[in-house]
Formats: structure tokens, sequence, C-alpha cells
């Protein structure tokens, strides 16, 4: 019975299941999109543990990398609306790489500028330069299985 009641717009219950259903595609990149975001803001919050101070560089390379994150929803919109495509995906991927190569920009800079905490050794910014290159190739891999996901989906 739920099935046959109306919408003010003349859609039944089941029209928006299945509406809802052909919005899968889209919803498997926004969850992508969501754990790749998580990703980099932990790598970013782990970053500034070990900061002693900032300076205005390092707010230019912050906005930077936030300048990076803010085209995850042109991305994102982008692969779900053209899963089939290689340039969509490519430029998906060209924007986590971009934001790991700012994350990895800022802790160079950090390094070099002596911004770091006084306890903070070699060891903590080798652990960050390889999380970040590990973490790229996680992303890519979940992307790729999130795009053959949709793929199947559409079938």
């Amino acid at each position: 019975r739920s099935g046959s009641r109306r919408s003010r717009r003349g859609a039944t219950d089941g029209d928006l299941a299945t509406a809802l259903g052909g919005l899968g595609p889209r919803f498997v990149t926004y969850l992508l999109s969501f754990l790749t975001l998580g990703i980099f803001w932990n790598g970013q919050q782990t970053q500034l543990t070990y900061l002693n101070r900032g300076n205005r560089d390092l707010a230019w390379l912050s906005l930077l990398f936030l300048s990076m994150v803010a085209l995850f929803p042109f991305t994102t919109s982008l692969l779900a609306d053209h899963l089939e495509s290689r340039l969509a995906l490519g430029l998906y991927w060209l924007d986590i790489c971009v934001c790991g190569l700012a994350l990895l920009a800022i802790w160079t800079y950090v390094e070099r500028a002596g911004l770091l905490r006084e306890d903070v050794g070699p060891e903590i910014g080798a652990a960050i330069r390889r999380r970040i290159v590990v973490s790229r190739y996680k992303l890519k891999s979940t992307s790729v299985a999130a795009r053959m996901t949709a793929r199947i989906r559409l079938k």
C-alpha cells in the first residue's frame, strides 16, 4: 500500500525507491570522497600536532591545500556523472595527488623553517612522508574499486 501513495509531485514511494537506487553510483563516489577527505583531514591534523608555531608562509601553504580540497565536490560530481570516463577518474586522482603533494610541501616547509617542536625527531618526518605516499596509493586503489563497483551496478 505504501508503494501506491503519491507525493505532491505525483511520485509513489516505489518511484522514489527506484530513483534512489539509480543514485547508487553517486552515493558510492560520495562515500569515496568522504573517506578521502577524512584521510587528508587526519593527515593535516597530525602535522599540526607537531608544530611549535606557524607563520604567514605556512598559512599560504595551508590555503593552497584547502584550495585543492575544495575541488573535491567538483571532481567527485564529475566522476559520479561519468563513471566510464578515464578523464573523470584521472581528474579525481589528480586532485588526490595534488592534495598529497600540498601536504608534503607543508611538511617540508615546516621542517626547513624550524616551525616544529623541539622534541620532534627526523623519524617523525620520515613517518609522515611515508604515510602521505602510501595513502595516495591506497586512495587510488579505493577509487578504482569504487569505479568497478559502480560499473557493475550500472549493468
